[in-house]
């Protein structure tokens, strides 16, 4: 126990709440790190994690960096996360039933959207029984292609600041890291601009679609930090960099969906030292979050959350020039603008989360 409040006395969030039920076999959690701004939004992940504290740390990285995301989108919303653990014994429908019935007892503290291991079915699941859930489809999309219009949003905006300033080539080298359904979205619109692609998942399954592709390889997990490339787009479970990775990454731009690329601001730091451009996946990977609140809270058409959703574009300029003018990393810069200087305290600990898409 004195772990586990250690693990919260870090992150200092507004509730933690504890999600069990034997019978449903959840074992997980519920963070709710900021409500200042309005209700907490934050997906919710099913995850084999190897135990009850390895769900925790990951709870409460995650609600910190959903709050970062709906921040620096000028949401009316703060940030949050559920976790449980992924098992043969889990019973899947009845732990979300159990999860909509905690979201029904907070009484819109907290809305609910999807993430690694929560379909767009679940989230129809929970609907059933709560009305604290956001549905993407009502817009038209999923949250998956809000989240890839972001990502490419972001990463535009990063090429055209970097060109400012070094040569990149017309048609750059890319790694997906990850293809699940916002990976393989970002590199089907990526081939379309004839920008080849190198592919990597522990799913040889998501790669099949690709597998046709002149001008697409696929590489294995273990190759990924010997790969000279021109851009890195991290779309899997993190932190992907870490302070033993840091320095052996051969890429000139990384700009992701991954929640929490770096396993720490110093992190960022070194990849700023080394003259890599690192856009802060909280800016990068907000796409879902943008188009779930704004039609839950607001009921923003489709048009409305597409405007929103790129202006992340905007916000990386911003970001990315003001990180130019006084040689501080876009991540310490966004971090700033956000009001937290060091927010992510704890992300060090090694998570032993294997990464998947």
């Amino acid at each position: 126990m004195t772990g586990v409040l250690e693990f919260i006395a870090r992150y200092h969030p507004e509730a933690v709440i504890p999600l069990a039920d034997a019978g449903a076999g959840l074992w997980g959690w519920l963070v709710i790190d900021s409500t200042r701004r309005g209700p907490a939004f934050g997906g919710i992940r099913c995850f084999p994690y190897p135990d009850e504290q390895a769900a925790l740390r990951d709870a409460l990285r995650l609600a910190r960096l959903m709050t970062l995301k709906t921040t620096l989108a000028d949401l009316p919303c703060g940030g949050g996360k559920i976790v449980f653990r992924r098992h043969a014994g889990l019973k899947k429908a009845d732990a979300l039933y159990r999860i909509a019935d905690i979201l029904n007892r907070l009484q819109g503290k907290y809305f609910a959207g999807p993430d690694v291991g929560i379909t767009e079915d679940d989230l129809k699941i929970l609907s059933h029984r709560t009305v604290h859930v956001g549905c993407g489809v009502s817009t038209g999309r999923s949250y998956s292609d809000w989240t890839a219009l972001g990502v490419l949003e972001a990463l535009d905006a990063a090429v055209n600041r970097f060109r400012e300033h070094h040569s990149l080539p017309e048609k750059p080298t890319v790694c997906i890291q990850g293809v699940g359904q916002v990976g393989a979205s970002i590199a089907r619109i990526l081939l379309k601009r004839g920008w080849p692609l190198y592919l990597c998942d522990i799913d040889e399954r998501a790669l099949q679609p690709f597998s046709q592709e002149d001008n697409v390889r696929f590489i294995e997990p273990d190759e990924l930090f010997n790969l000279k490339t021109d851009i890195l787009i991290p779309c899997a479970v993190g932190p992907l960099i870490t302070g033993t990775k840091v320095d052996i990454i051969q890429t000139r731009i990384i700009c992701g969906s991954a929640n929490g690329i770096v396993d720490s601001p110093e992190t960022a730091e070194r990849l700023h030292q080394r003259g890599v451009l690192f856009v802060p996946d909280f800016i990068s990977s907000a796409g879902a979050v943008i188009a779930g609140a704004l039609f839950t809270l607001n009921k923003a058409g489709e048009k409305t959350i597409e405007e929103a959703v790129r202006r992340i574009g905007l916000r990386t300029e911003e970001v990315i020039t003001r990180a130019e003018h006084t040689n501080v990393s876009p991540y310490r810069i966004a971090l700033r603008m956000a009001g937290m200087d060091e927010p992510l305290s704890g992300f060090e600990e090694d998570h032993g989360l294997p990464y998947e898409s």
